[in-house]
């Protein structure tokens, strides 16, 4: 019995029988089902479902239609499949089960159902950009708040940026976290120490001249810029002010001087406003004497507004000395109160803080819609999308690959068409950013399982083995059409076995062409990089190319032969059978897979002229135009994350959040506006389907 198998066994046993007096009905007629009922007493199995194969009588088991499965006393559905479709099944019977009450399960005995997640409703995602024009239009004096206001952070926590920091530096003579925070507090005798002071006592304390502190005071600045993001909703506010010709100032608790801040604003083009009150200039912070010295040096005598998130230095006291005041939230309070806030629960690390912070960052930048009034997110571009649920994973996946690549001292990387095509331009970008020295040297390779199993096949044993190959048609039209065979050759007669042998033969030696171009023999260590996979096209090509192939995979299901189970893969995720992965990489993979495709059709052969030839493109312009805008947000979120995680600290290989994050794609976590994806559909070519665009 296939390990599968077994599996499915003893879960349903477990899960269905031991304990349990329903009737059952199992959901699925495939082998699993069929091997299941050949190894369990099946006296409470009282039938089967299948839309299409409804009165039909397979594996002794009765096919049932609706209303002979609502007749069925204390009857349950148990639902046979991966759990990438279980939800497009379950979406099949969905208003059929309710009607009924009828309860279903996955194999692990999980009740699938439609969840409710309406959340509570806050005060953080009601507010009104309108409310606040009124309230400008109203002001002499319009005062900001800079950070968490104008600028959201992409950390949870602003001392993390002293970590990213002390990554940068690499000091080996010294924390540079612990001794930045110490410095600080050592002045807290100074109401708001400037940056210049807290770096002169850190030098004192651990021996650095001054051009050693002012080098890497200069690297706290740099990262500080890297770690925030303008939020343009505010910044027209700002702007707003200051054309209805308002006075516009900028007031903030923190230990950068004015010329500092004034060089991070210029950095996001934040330039409308008059002057800057810094605390740490003065000594004086907003919830003691700030307030009163702007008031004094601005000679303010009218209607003074202040924005801000912080709830007492920009609310409460400025109430109390007479000022109107207005909430903005912060992007991380709005994601601590919103129906996602369950994710921070993961936040044990710089790097969970970076993806979290990055996360609200994107959710939230404008803190006055793109969400409902629990905070679920309302969606309407590609890449909003692409930033929001799957750059994380893809960004963890880099990282893991260059750490992974460098450790095995792997010298050649395969991306293969067409899942390794972003994934390419994302390692490589993330090694330039990183300044990564001596990298390995890297090809996109046109392959596809077409394309390596047939030019793999030496004798008839592997003309069978491409022809029963899984797929939506019969054994004998799967043989004749990935063979390119004429419908008039009887299947596996003499003829079609040399036909068929002379086809791969042909592709063969053109495809072996065209990997000799990339002079694989100066390789000694050769890395397949792939998505979900068994591992069959790196099996083809080890033995077509004779060379040993290091995968590594998102995630790998459970190999079916024995020299898979050979075959050295590294799975971010782990290996697992199609039943076990309780993963939503997994759920979502059909959706993913289209996401990290190229823009070009699927590989199909090499043909005797040298030139490369693709299955008919079965997607519209205008979903290939929606793949360039999710592209566009796995750029720039790599972008924005990749300087603030480097890959020579020892980051956690966990994958939890990020897998967590990628189950807000379903319909109980956000909204996707104007059909968005509703026409991005997955076609696995080679066996002749077609896949929901979404299982969402």
């Amino acid at each position: 019995m296939l390990p599968e198998d077994k599996y499915i066994k003893e879960q349903f046993e477990k899960r269905f029988l031991k304990d349990s007096t329903n009737n059952i009905v199992i959901y699925g007629i495939g082998e699993r089902t069929e091997n299941l009922l050949k190894n369990i007493s099946g006296d409470r199995i009282v039938g089967l479902m299948d839309a299409k194969h409804t009165g039909e009588i397979l594996y002794g088991k009765r096919v049932l239609n609706y209303d002979e499965v609502s007749e069925i006393s204390d009857v349950i559905i148990v639902i046979i499949a991966r759990n990438s479709v279980i939800n497009i099944i379950y979406k099949r019977i969905e208003s059929f089960v309710n009607q009924h009450m009828i309860k279903v399960y996955d194999i692990n005995g999980t009740e699938i159902v439609t969840h409710s997640l309406s959340g509570v409703e806050r005060e953080c995602f009601s507010i009104q950009e309108s409310d606040l024009w009124g309230s400008i239009d109203q002001a002499d004096i319009v005062s900001f708040d800079i950070f968490d206001t104008l600028l959201a952070r992409r950390v949870m926590r602003p001392v993390d940026v002293f970590r990213i920091v002390e990554d940068s530096i690499q000091s080996k003579d010294y924390s540079y976290a612990q001794e930045r925070i110490r410095a600080e507090k050592e002045l807290s005798f100074l109401v708001s120490p400037t940056i210049y002071e807290i770096y002169k006592r850190l030098g004192e304390n651990i021996g650095l001249d001054k051009v050693e502190t002012d080098k890497i005071l200069r690297t706290e600045i740099d990262v500080e810029k890297k770690a925030l993001a303008r939020r343009d909703s505010v910044c027209r506010l700002l702007s707003r002010a200051k054309r209805l010709g308002k006075k516009v100032l900028l007031i903030s608790d923190m230990y950068f001087t004015k010329d500092i801040i004034e060089e991070i604003l210029k950095f996001f083009d934040i330039v409308d406003y008059d002057e800057i009150y810094v605390s740490c200039e003065y000594h004086e912070t907003k919830s003691s004497g700030l307030y009163d010295i702007v008031r004094k040096k601005e000679n303010v005598t009218g209607n003074w507004l202040h924005i801000g998130d912080n709830d007492y230095s920009d609310i409460q006291k400025p109430k109390s000395l007479g000022i109107s005041t207005y909430k903005i939230f912060s992007s991380t309070e709005m994601l601590e109160q919103s129906i996602y806030a369950d994710i921070l629960e993961y936040n044990a690390s710089v790097e969970t803080s970076v993806i979290l912070g990055q996360f609200a960052a994107v959710a939230y930048n404008n803190p006055f819609g793109g969400f409902d009034k629990t905070g679920k997110l309302i969606i309407d571009s590609a890449e909003e999308l692409a930033k929001t649920i799957f750059a994380p994973i893809i960004f963890k996946f880099i990282e893991w690959l260059v750490i992974k690549v460098k450790e095995d001292g792997i010298d050649f990387i395969m991306f293969p068409s067409r899942d390794g095509f972003i994934l390419k331009d994302l390692y490589e970008y993330a090694n330039r950013i990183l300044e990564c020295k001596d990298t390995p040297n890297d090809a996109y390779v046109y392959t596809s399982r077409r394309a390596a199993l047939v030019s793999a096949v030496k004798d008839v044993e592997g003309i069978k083995k491409v022809a029963e190959f899984p797929g939506s048609l019969s054994i004998e039209e799967r043989a004749k059409k990935r063979f390119e065979i004429s419908d008039d050759v009887k299947y596996m007669s003499d003829e079609f076995v040399d036909e068929a042998l002379k086809r791969s033969a042909r592709e063969k030696k053109e495809y072996l062409d065209y990997f000799k171009k990339m002079n694989l023999e100066n390789y000694d260590n050769i890395s397949f990089v792939d998505f979900v996979s068994i591992g069959t096209v790196q099996e083809a090509l080890e033995k077509l190319l004779q060379r040993h192939l290091q995968g590594y995979y998102f995630l790998r299901r459970y190999p079916d032969n024995e020299y898979k189970k050979h075959m050295d893969i590294d799975a971010l995720y782990g290996t697992y059978n199609d039943f076990e992965m309780n993963m939503n990489l997994y759920k979502y993979y059909y959706f993913m897979e289209m996401l990290l495709s190229s823009y070009e059709a699927c590989f199909k052969y090499i043909d005797e002229d040298g030139k490369l030839r693709f299955y008919e493109e079965n997607r519209s312009e205008e979903s290939i135009q929606i793949l360039k805008e999710l592209h566009r947000g796995l750029y720039s979120y790599c972008e924005e994350v990749i300087p603030l995680i480097m890959v020579n600290t020892k980051w956690s290989d966990t994958v939890e959040l990020y897998d967590h994050i990628i189950g807000f794609f379903s319909n109980d976590y956000i909204n996707i506006k104007n059909g968005l994806i509703n026409d991005f559909i997955n076609v696995d070519e080679f066996m002749e389907r077609k896949v929901s665009e979404s299982n969402r």
